[in-house]
């Protein structure tokens, strides 16, 4: 062992026999510390908005939230109606509905469906914007009449009902602004707005558009939740419809409540497998109550640091509590493994806690370090929970063990012990060791090939593997978002939408007849496109306007459904349609005509397919609008198309990161370069061959399973250190290579046992999970740390002969 090991050896056995001999002054001393801290928790936030995944000060960031506040939300709430639409019973029902959605929904800016879409009428010279539906048909003609004012409406025929007419879609706008009690204020607007256009139509007064009112709040996704929540109240209301429900704001708070529930359940069946798992290796009370002692105050400690740090717990991070408490329990394993050792080689309690730390110290602070390392890898992800997940996690697993050296040796020293007796699971797990070591020694060579061969194969399946992120698809088929999202995309236009926002730079802009023609082609040409996973279903912006201004004001043919010949017959349509119908009008430009959208509605598809997409849209606005506009393609989903792409590059990179600095750390914690690179092959070739099982078994790489080779490289080197410590200690007292070998597996072998049977079984648990993400994380971190294991078990003893092959006493061959 190296001098500055020696002495942080020294240091750490020092520190903790404060605590053994003084347990009661010390654990009061902690407990005030716990309490102190623990008050923290009280400010503790959840934040649910998907757009949070993204740092605020990015570019991306700041020009969606630019958006949002210019224009309003882009996620919208799509419900479904079933039914023979062109009937006097499904018109009545969705009059009903319609009015209900706008009087008694909380946080909403605009309700829009067959009953108040707007349809334009007029003449030469004026122009009439009214609701599609004035008044409830009933007889023949009159559904014959609706069925021609659909026609005539784009956003009617192509977004609010299907080819058959079976099918209709009432859209449900998120308010952008929580007003509040703002009554005044409220009023104040109202009064402007009658002003501005109640009967003079020339008014000087200034309108100002409600969604510039910046100084008020956001809304909220919390909000939101009270929103859908009010929303499938009404719905039950109306059965004779059949609604459903989908969009992106449905789909987040179905993600959410379906993620928390199950964490929370996921919470405590870890602890209780922690608690039976330690109970059965060590049928000591005292050896349950210490380390869950332990682990659970290192949690609080971690989520106090957190909350002193400002941050909020944001979906991902819900993992954090059950991660934590599988990793960090495998310090106390070693520890009570060797404590308990020493008692039944006769000690008394203090001093077979001095043995036991002396054993252990340095493992248990090198393994911490190694796992710190490797999650601390994390923190360079674009992607703000993981971020959070990695810089926090390795906090906690430093805390952890801490808490191990000081709290765990306290609390031994104050419970109560029952006697300690050779245990016949002791001696069956003896037996076993020496087994392992024997099939080692015997077959290490072939073994070796074996995982040689088992490695390679699976990197020619890792080549194949497919990035996603598709929510939708991680939640069970029977959950009623799934099938209202599936039902919607099938009969409707779609439930995902994207803006595409165009800034002409200059006071109307928008209305320039070379800008509008160039964005009518477009936006022509967008109606029809479909590539690969991603097809375009609706389009809707001021064209639609403009188009059906002109058709109404020249008679009301089809031939002239089309833009106006000359820039005075557009400012006149456009002039008319804003004294008509302004509220309307300035959902898709700004007061100023500066800025226009148009809005792109499509089926739900996996996020990483619309990345290209996104791209694709920016070239072409680019290219097509470089002497009119800038162009911005925007929306939550552009947003996370372009997180999720960068989180794969940072993934990836995290990879590369994770390996360099724990390969180092290996080095230098092990006091040579060639033993470091050696023993990160035992670790690495176990998540190989996990990441090449994903292709074959139809897993693919998402924001959850990307983190397992960060994880699991992280946590299966602990193995190997420990491993390799008994072995070189066993090499330091002149031991031959057989005998460090039995050295190292009955000095380290039962306790990586027990660390793996409570590893895998924290992560197992997820195989419980409904969400198919939690379920695949499960599975893909439980088999790599059996895989760890049985390495550790084979070619890790097998290379440490081959390293030390030239070895017979330990003055001749001491690592330098």
């Amino acid at each position: 062992m190296s001098q500055w090991m020696m002495k942080v050896e020294q240091w750490l056995v020092a520190l903790s026999s404060v605590f053994v001999h003084h347990p009661k002054r010390s654990l009061l001393a902690f407990l005030i510390v716990i309490v102190a801290m623990g008050q923290n928790l009280r400010f503790i936030e959840l934040d649910p908005e998907m757009e949070s995944f993204v740092s605020p000060t990015s570019d991306i960031r700041v020009d969606y939230s630019a958006v949002k506040e210019a224009f309003g939300r882009n996620d919208i709430v799509m419900l479904g109606l079933q039914g023979d639409v062109l009937s006097a019973s499904f018109m009545a029902s969705l009059q009903q509905l319609h009015t209900r959605l706008e009087d008694e929904l909380p946080y909403v800016d605009d309700v829009t469906s067959l009953i108040n879409a707007p349809y334009q009428q007029g003449s030469d010279n004026s122009l009439l914007v009214v609701d599609l539906v004035e008044e409830l048909p009933s007889l023949e003609a009159d559904f014959k009449q609706l069925e021609q004012r659909i026609q005539n409406s784009t956003l009617a025929s192509t977004i609010l009902v299907n080819d058959a007419r079976t099918m209709a879609l009432v859209m449900i706008e998120p308010a952008t602004y929580d007003y509040g009690e703002q009554n005044q204020d409220t009023a104040d607007f109202d009064n402007a707005f009658e002003d501005a256009f109640s009967d003079d139509a020339f008014s000087t007064v200034a309108f100002e558009a409600p969604r510039e009112q910046q100084s008020l709040p956001l809304v909220t996704q919390f909000q939101l939740m009270d929103m859908i929540e009010e929303v499938e109240l009404i719905m039950a209301d109306y059965p004779q419809l059949s609604p459903i429900l989908a969009g992106m704001p449905a789909l987040n708070v179905a993600l959410e409540s379906t993620m928390k529930s199950e964490m929370a359940f996921f919470l405590r069946l870890t602890v209780a497998l922690i608690v039976i798992t330690l109970l059965l290796f060590f049928r000591q009370l005292a050896a349950v109550i210490a380390p869950v002692v332990a682990l659970l105050s290192g949690l609080l400690l971690t989520f106090a640091v957190f909350v002193l740090a400002g941050q909020k717990i944001q979906i991902p991070l819900i993992l954090l509590p059950t991660f934590l408490l599988a990793v960090t329990v495998g310090d106390a394993v070693h520890l009570l493994t060797h404590y308990y050792q020493f008692i039944r080689k006769g000690q008394l309690k203090p001093q077979a806690i001095h043995s036991a730390i002396k054993n252990t110290a340095i493992p248990m602070l090198l393994t911490s370090l190694t796992t710190a390392g490797g999650l601390l890898s994390l923190s360079v992800a674009d992607v703000v929970p993981i971020k959070n997940l990695g810089i926090y996690a390795a906090i906690g697993v430093m805390l952890a063990f801490v808490l191990t050296i000081t709290i765990v040796p306290a609390l031994l020293m104050l419970l109560p012990q029952a006697a300690v007796k050779p245990l016949e699971s002791d001696d069956r797990l003896s037996e076993l060791m020496t087994f392992l070591s024997k099939v080692s020694w015997q077959y290490g060579g072939k073994i070796a090939v074996l995982w040689l061969i088992g490695s390679m194969l699976a990197f020619t399946q890792i080549v194949k593997l497919n990035f996603s992120h598709d929510p939708l698809n991680w939640m069970p088929a029977s959950l009623p978002i799934v099938q209202a999202t599936q039902v919607i995309d099938d009969q409707l236009s779609g439930t995902m939408t994207m803006d595409v926002v165009f800034d002409t730079g200059e006071p109307n802009g928008v209305k320039q007849l070379a800008f509008l023609t160039q964005l009518a082609s477009w936006q022509e040409s967008l109606e029809s496109y479909s590539k690969g996973n991603v097809e375009v279903k609706g389009v809707n912006s001021i064209i639609d306007v403009i188009k059906e201004s002109n058709r109404a004001l020249q008679g009301g043919g089809v031939e002239h459904f089309s833009l106006p010949k000359t820039q005075s017959l557009i400012n006149e349509e456009l002039f008319l349609f804003e004294n008509s119908a302004p509220e309307q009008l300035y959902q898709l430009v700004d007061s100023d005509f500066q800025k226009t959208r148009m809005t792109l509605i499509l089926p739900w598809s996996d996020l990483m397919f619309y990345e290209g997409f996104v791209a694709e849209l920016q070239a072409q606005g680019d290219a097509l609008f470089a002497d009119h506009a800038s162009v911005n393609v925007s929306g939550l989903i552009a947003l996370l198309a372009g997180t999720m792409t960068a989180l794969v590059y940072s993934a990836a990179f995290s990879y590369v990161i994770a390996a360099v600095v724990i390969g180092l750390m290996m080095m230098l914690l092990l006091n040579s370069i060639k033993l470091g690179v050696v023993a990160m092959i035992p670790n690495v070739a176990p998540i190989v061959i996990v990441m090449g099982l994903m292709y074959p078994l139809g897993i693919e790489l998402d924001m959850l399973t990307i983190l397992v080779a960060t994880i699991a490289i992280g946590i299966a080197v602990d193995n190997t250190v420990h491993f390799t410590h008994h072995f070189r200690r066993g090499i330091e007292q002149g031991h031959a290579l057989k005998q460090a070998m039995d050295d190292a597996f009955s000095g380290a072998g039962k306790a990586l046992l027990t660390t793996c049977v409570v590893l895998a079984a924290g992560f197992y648990v997820f195989l419980f999970s409904d969400v198919s993400s939690i379920f695949n994380l499960g599975f893909l971190c439980g088999t790599s740390f059996v895989l760890a294991m049985l390495s550790n078990f084979t070619l890790t003893p097998f290379l440490l002969r081959w390293y030390f092959r030239n070895t017979e006493t330990e003055k001749e061959h001491s690592i330098t």
